[in-house]
């Protein structure tokens, strides 16, 4: 059987997915799971403006002892090369393929969300217990560990986002996402400021073509942030509320009962 050692020093949500599949390969045996906690705090001064806490969303995972894996759930293409020469694999969640094509060992993660384990996760307590920021924070991710009170919290756990589909339902179409504020920080350099623009004329117009092409089929819009509103007002979504995770998922056609809300039919 397969070992394999995740090396933690953080416990963010950019994270969670790659420990929750780790857990459930280790629940059904297919793989011996262990588990080093190391927490540090990563601020590099020397890098640039956006990469300076990027290490906070990295994991490292060891195989068998020697095969070096290396998550980077950082959202920015760049890599970190000095974790590169030190790895053996190195998959990451914003793969631009033109930027890194060159790199041989890096791979595209893929599709990334918060999603927790259906069942008990010690190991996931352990984090919350070593690694949370505050007492808040450590009481709430613990009892998400322990499957206590998910009623009330109701954690977005794997058999609440997979379903399969309901084929009697009407044909829904659901697109939210937000903008960012190219000048909401001094130092953020221009070539970010460029993506941002980019970025936010992207999700402006699949908005407006959504929305004239499909009419009522269509539900979404913007998030309803300052710099949104002031200079997208036409695509901001019609209930502000639903611009939240929790509310979004209700989109779906469930109620807020936790043990249906997160479940995707129609769509």
């Amino acid at each position: 059987m397969t070992t394999c050692t995740i090396i933690v020093h953080d416990n963010n949500e950019f994270l969670q997915q790659i420990y929750t599949g780790f857990f459930c390969l280790h629940k059904k045996k297919l793989i011996k799971l262990e588990q080093k906690i190391n927490r540090l705090e990563f601020m590099d001064v020397h890098k640039s403006f956006h990469l300076k806490d990027a290490r906070n969303f990295h994991l490292k995972v060891i195989l068998n002892h020697t095969v070096r894996l290396y998550y980077d759930m950082h959202d920015s293409w760049e890599v970190d090369e000095e974790a590169l020469d030190q790895c053996d694999f190195y998959f990451k969640r914003s793969y631009n393929r033109k930027k890194i094509e060159h790199l041989k060992k890096v791979y595209p993660f893929g599709f990334n969300y918060e999603v927790y384990p259906n069942d008990m996760d010690l190991f996931a307590l352990q984090r919350s217990l070593f690694l949370s920021t505050g007492w808040k924070e450590r009481i709430i991710k613990s009892l998400h560990s322990l499957k206590i009170v998910d009623k009330y919290f109701c954690p977005p756990r794997l058999e609440y986002l997979e379903s399969l589909p309901d084929y009697q339902a009407d044909p829904k179409i659901i697109f939210v996402a937000r903008l960012w504020d190219p000048n909401d920080d001094q130092e953020r350099p221009e070539g970010k400021k460029e993506n941002m623009v980019y970025v936010n004329k992207m999700r402006v117009e699949c908005v407006r073509a959504l929305r004239k092409e499909f009419q009522d089929k269509f539900y979404g819009g913007i998030a309803p942030t300052k710099f949104a509103i002031e200079n997208f007002p036409d695509t901001i979504i019609p209930d502000f509320n639903n611009s939240r995770k929790r509310d979004y998922l209700k989109l779906y056609g469930y109620p807020l009962d936790c043990r249906n809300h997160y479940k995707l039919y129609g769509c």
